[in-house]
C-alpha cells in the first residue's frame, strides 16, 4: 500500500482534453435526432485544426477516420457537402470516410479479416475513429452484458493506438421506476461501463427561440478526470456544427441539485438572483420543480428526504 501511494504516475494524454482520452474509448449517447452528429462533426473539426471544441476543450491536432454504418449515402452526401466548406484545404487529408454500403456489417468479423478500405484506413493511422453508429456495427445482442466488450474489443483490434468515439442512442421507451439519465444509453448498462468516458446528449425546448435547436452535453462518466459542467450548446444546421451558448436556469439548477443533493430551495433561489440569471419569479419556479424532483427520485429510490419550505415570494 505504501508502495502504491508514493508511486509516480505519468498523467493521461488528451486528444481533446478533458473528453477524448488519448487511445480512450468513448460513449456519446442521447435520444434520436439530439444532434450527436452534429457534435461529432464539431469535434472532428476542432481535432483537424488543433483548436478548441465548444470554445474550451483544448484539442491536439490530429487524422480522423469516420465509419458511417447507418446512414443513407444521400444523407451522408448532404452532410459532407456542408461540413466541408468549414474545413481549410490543408486539413482534408487528416480526414477519411469509411461507408458501410451492405448495411450489414459484423465488426467482430471484418477485425479478423479487415477489407481493403479498413487495411487504408488502418495504413492512415488515426488518431481518432468515430463509429456512428454502434447498434450497426454487430448482429450480437445488445442487452447481453458480454457484448460490449465483444465489440469493443475487435474496433481496437482494428485500430490499437487510436481514441475510439461510439455513437449510441438512448432508449426509446421509458423503463419503469428510478432511472438516472447517465443511464439511459440503450442495451445493457455494460456499454457505458466498459467504456472510459461517457458523454449524454439531450436536446431540450427553449420558448424564446421556438424553431432552434438547443442541446446540453453532460459528462455521464470519467476514469481520467473530473466530470465538466454541463455545456448548453444550439445547432446549426447549414454548417452542421454546434456552438455553445448559457446554460438556462433550469439546466443551471439540474446541474448543481446532480452536484449538491441537499441543496434546497432556499439556496437555488438565492444562487440564481446572486448571479442574476433570472427574474425572482423565475427562480421561485425553478427552485421549486427541482427540488420536487428531488423528492420524487428519492422516493422511487426509496430513501428518506427531509422538507424543505419555499420561501414566500414578497413581490
Amino acid at each position: 500500500m505504501e508502495e502504491l501511494c508514493q508511486q509516480e504516475f505519468e498523467k493521461p494524454l488528451f486528444l481533446c482534453d478533458p473528453l477524448i482520452p488519448q487511445s480512450g474509448i468513448i460513449l456519446l449517447h442521447g435520444p434520436s435526432e439530439s444532434g450527436k452528429t452534429q457534435v461529432a462533426m464539431t469535434l472532428t473539426k476542432a481535432i483537424l485544426e488543433g483548436s478548441s471544441f465548444l470554445d474550451q476543450f483544448p484539442c491536439r491536432p490530429g487524422k480522423v477516420v469516420l465509419l458511417e454504418a447507418d446512414t443513407p449515402m444521400l444523407a451522408i452526401q448532404d452532410r459532407l457537402r456542408r461540413f466541408r466548406k468549414e474545413l481549410l484545404p490543408a486539413l482534408r487529408p487528416n480526414f477519411k470516410l469509411l461507408i458501410d454500403e451492405t448495411k450489414s456489417l459484423d465488426i467482430t468479423k471484418l477485425s479478423i479479416s479487415p477489407v481493403e478500405d479498413v487495411v487504408l484506413a488502418q495504413q492512415f493511422a488515426p488518431d481518432l475513429v468515430i463509429f456512428d453508429a454502434l447498434r450497426d456495427l454487430h448482429p450480437l445482442d445488445e442487452i447481453d452484458s458480454r457484448t460490449p466488450r465483444t465489440v469493443y474489443g475487435a474496433c481496437r483490434r482494428l485500430f490499437p493506438r487510436a481514441a475510439l468515439l461510439f455513437i449510441h442512442h438512448d432508449r426509446k421507451k421509458p423503463t419503469t421506476g428510478f432511472r438516472h439519465p447517465d443511464e439511459e444509453a440503450s442495451g445493457s448498462a455494460a456499454w457505458r461501463n466498459a467504456s472510459d468516458v461517457g458523454l449524454h446528449l439531450e436536446r431540450f425546448y427553449d420558448h424564446k427561440e421556438p424553431f432552434s435547436h438547443f442541446a446540453t452535453l453532460r459528462s455521464s462518466k470519467t476514469r481520467w478526470s473530473e466530470r465538466v459542467a454541463p455545456v448548453r450548446m444550439q445547432m446549426h444546421d447549414e454548417t452542421l456544427l454546434v456552438k455553445p451558448t448559457e446554460l438556462s436556469p433550469s439546466q443551471l439548477v439540474a446541474a448543481w441539485t446532480r452536484e449538491e443533493p441537499e441543496i434546497d430551495e432556499r439556496r437555488i433561489i438565492a444562487r440564481l438572483l446572486e448571479d442574476k440569471k433570472c427574474s425572482r419569479a423565475t427562480a421561485y419556479r425553478v427552485a421549486k420543480k427541482a427540488v420536487s424532483e428531488q423528492r420524487k427520485n428519492a422516493v422511487s429510490r426509496g430513501e428518506t428526504v427531509s422538507r424543505h419550505e419555499t420561501p414566500q415570494n414578497d413581490d
